[in-house]
């Protein structure tokens, strides 16, 4: 017979319980902002408009990520593509020349 090691018991009580509850409970904001462009990159066989046909998300839209998993599950779906994804950038941590 084994006999398995364990340690102590794990729980949390009373106050310390309710500040993990609340923490994991915490939503993110949801990010609002407009959306800029849509850019494809790597194309080799698709044209960039066909694939933005495809997709629900536009731009001048706030950003949705649950539209945005369902444009990557339809794009996938296509059968053109090996692998999608998508990357929101940040335009303020882009430096820009000043004028």
């Amino acid at each position: 017979m084994t006999t398995r090691r364990t340690g102590a018991p794990l729980r949390a009580g009373g106050a310390s319980f309710a500040a993990l509850r609340a923490r994991q409970l915490l939503v993110a904001a949801a990010d609002t902002r407009p959306i800029d462009e849509i850019r494809f990159t790597n194309l080799q066989r698709v044209n960039a408009k066909e694939a933005q046909a495809v997709m629900e998300t536009k731009p001048g839209e706030p950003i949705d990520p649950k539209v945005l998993d369902a444009d990557m599950r339809r794009l996938y779906g296509t059968g053109d593509f090996e692998h999608v994804n998508y990357r929101i950038a940040d335009r303020c941590a882009i430096r820009r020349p000043a004028s």
